[in-house]
């Protein structure tokens, strides 16, 4: 077993950014290894949905920002039939 997989055994948490083998490292971390939380990064949508539906903490910033400017022109819309 190398020194990176040893240290992984050893630590509570994990978090990887959206390169496709670091989701992957993130997945191993937490299947193999027990690493109680593990939080991946994940531009593709598709592959967070992916990752999240595999049980990892998944944070995507196109989802996020896609969201919040939809939040955004509904609350807009919202105060513009009020008007």
């Amino acid at each position: 077993m190398s020194k990176f997989w040893r240290a992984v055994r050893q630590i509570d948490y994990l978090a990887v950014t959206s390169h496709f083998s670091d989701l992957v490292v993130g997945q191993i971390a937490k299947d193999r290894f027990k690493v109680p939380c593990v939080v991946v990064r994940c531009f593709d949508p598709n592959r967070a949905r992916f990752f999240s539906e595999r049980g990892l903490n998944t944070i995507s910033p196109v989802s996020l920002t896609v969201d919040k400017i939809h939040e955004t022109i509904s609350e807009y819309r919202g105060e513009a039939k009020k008007r």
